[in-house]
């Protein structure tokens, strides 16, 4: 399996006002969809489903999770810093941290099932469904749950410690200083921030710092940097779920210093951003970009069978390529006339055919009289080979959205 063919990540943020109302971007969902083999889906608490089930129905939904296409990342593991926690009886026993000092912890859901019990009971009113079509989904999405691996959290838990104890903090000072900006308004350059770890046992660490400068009191100053280190945590979770589940990580992306520090440009090229990227720059060139926002529209029929067309598989080989392109390099390939005669010339049925090519200088003349046999053969096969990537732009991606839509 080639992990850059998968990807899993989320498709929707909670909403500051109502934990409990999420921002689905759904678009996002369709394109991933088209552009990955396999999209892992990392539910927030299953609440994407009301917007899919409205997009698609519930008949649809109950197909695309059937497909194997969509799976389902459904899990609590976090990291929490438990340094200062007196409700846990271990802590309380080692005794409690002072500011500046800190101690983090796996979060786990204990009873797997229970949690997700008590996820579809927060969900069910939300659905507005029949009973029946609840059972249904409710079976569709349990048997789309990707396993979550035996003591997943582990390998960035050691990780982390680890840099921390050998003091490889450069990939950490970015993640303060953008803490720093998002809690305090505070712009600092990375260079300038001091972090020094000090280990006080396997896990419990003093981190010294020169935030007083800034003019934080020890209670910001500890806040911004519990911050950067939760999210370098976080960082190398994302990384380990690349490994668990052989796909790229959409939460991770060019401005991530510890993944850019670990893989580098090696990867750079296959961050699922810059894949999405460049496939809404193509549909723009091409003069469709109307579409892809309008997914209340989609014909989930016929993205499904967009999906297994060798156009498509085209597409997207060639679209990892396309940021080496220009605009006008891109606007020929999907709407120039060569890529036009050559799905033209390859749609006309039979052996037979007159031609119509484009010359270097881009005007148009006509073939005189029939080519037939070898010479046929060819021409469509060499000259004017059949442009998948222009059928898929100009023909089969706006088939995917209702025509009395496409029309208005």
């Amino acid at each position: 399996m080639d992990f850059r063919e998968n990807l899993i990540s989320p498709c929707a943020s909670e909403s500051e006002a109502d934990r409990d109302a999420l921002n689905v971007d759904l678009a996002a969902l369709v394109a991933r969809l088209l552009l990955f083999d396999t999209y892992i889906l990392q539910s927030i608490r299953l609440l994407e489903f009301p917007a899919i089930v409205r997009t698609f129905g519930v008949g649809g939904t109950l197909e695309l999770l059937s497909s194997s296409i969509l799976k389902l990342h459904c899990d609590a593991t976090t990291f929490g810093q438990t340094g200062q926690l007196s409700v846990l009886e271990a802590r309380r026993r080692k005794g409690l941290l002072p500011l500046g000092s800190y101690s983090f912890s796996l979060i786990r859901d204990h009873d797997r099932q229970q949690y997700l019990h008590l996820l579809f009971q927060n969900l069910q009113p939300r659905l507005q469904l029949a009973l029946k079509d609840v059972i249904k989904l409710k079976r569709a999405i349990l048997d789309s749950l990707v396993d979550i691996p035996q003591g997943f959290g582990d390998d960035s838990l050691n990780q982390t410690y680890s840099d921390l104890r050998m003091g490889k903090v450069d990939p950490i000072k970015p993640l303060l200083a953008k803490a720093l900006l998002s809690k305090h308004g505070i712009v600092a350059q990375p260079h300038d921030l001091q972090i020094r770890p000090h280990p006080l046992d396997d896990s419990d660490f003093r981190v010294e710092t020169n935030l007083g400068l800034l003019g934080l009191d020890e209670h910001a100053e500890h806040r911004s940097v519990e911050s950067a280190l939760l999210a370098a945590f976080g960082m190398n979770q994302r990384i380990e779920e690349m490994k668990a589940y052989s796909a790229v990580s959409g939460c991770i992306d060019d401005e991530s210093p510890l993944f850019m520090g670990r893989l580098g440009f090696l990867l750079h090229d296959l961050l699922p951003q810059r894949l999405e990227r460049n496939f809404q720059r193509v549909v723009d060139l091409a003069g469709v970009p109307e579409f892809l926002p309008r997914v209340d529209s989609i014909d989930l029929k016929a993205l499904l069978s967009v999906r297994d067309s060798l156009e498509l598989k085209e597409f997207r080989n060639w679209l990892h390529h396309s940021p080496t392109l220009t605009d006008q390099e891109i606007a020929e390939r999907v709407t120039g006339a060569k890529a036009r005669m050559a799905e033209f010339s390859s749609s006309l049925s039979g052996k037979f055919a007159r031609f119509i090519i484009t010359t270097g200088t881009g005007l148009i003349a006509p073939l005189p009289g029939l080519i037939t046999g070898a010479i046929d053969a060819f021409l469509v096969d060499k000259v004017l080979p059949r442009s998948g990537i222009w059928t898929f732009v100009n023909r089969l991606y706006p088939s995917l959205f209702k025509r009395n839509v496409i029309g208005n």
